[in-house]
């Protein structure tokens, strides 16, 4: 007799209760729909700052340069000594200049041995200090 008024108050309680657990569905089908929404905008600003870091650089350390800033000033002054027939004070071995005015033509994008000059090859803008790319940008 015990058991079957247990039973019953547990059975009304569920009945009570229904109404709550009857909505779940749609709680967990709105859920879902709010983090796929969350993921695609996570992703989105992930492109996007690794765009941004890709074409400035980030933050750096006072006094450093992104990588491709670097290979740029090197490939210049490769030319400039090469230039200046002095490019033998930067590597004695053939090889070695050969593949350093390779890199610098390749970096520069000069076929022949024409003269360098900042009007010839422009410091891009997207290679200043960090400190005025940051004020700016």
């Amino acid at each position: 007799m015990q058991e079957a008024k247990e039973m019953s108050e547990l059975l009304s309680d569920v009945k009570r209760g229904w109404g709550s657990v009857a909505g779940l569905p749609g709680e967990v089908e709105k859920l879902r729909g709010a983090t796929e929404k969350l993921e695609s905008e996570v992703r989105e600003t992930r492109r996007l700052v690794a765009g941004r870091a890709g074409a400035s650089g980030g933050p750096r350390p006072a006094g450093g340069v992104t990588r491709d800033c670097a290979e740029q000033i090197a490939a210049h002054f490769i030319v400039h000594c090469e230039r200046s027939g002095k490019l033998e004070a930067l590597a004695q071995l053939g090889a070695q200049r050969d593949a350093l005015t390779a890199f610098a033509k390749d970096k520069l994008g000069l076929s022949t041995r024409s003269a360098l000059s900042t009007s010839d090859i422009p410091l891009p803008s997207t290679y200043g200090c960090s400190s005025t790319s940051a004020a700016s940008g």
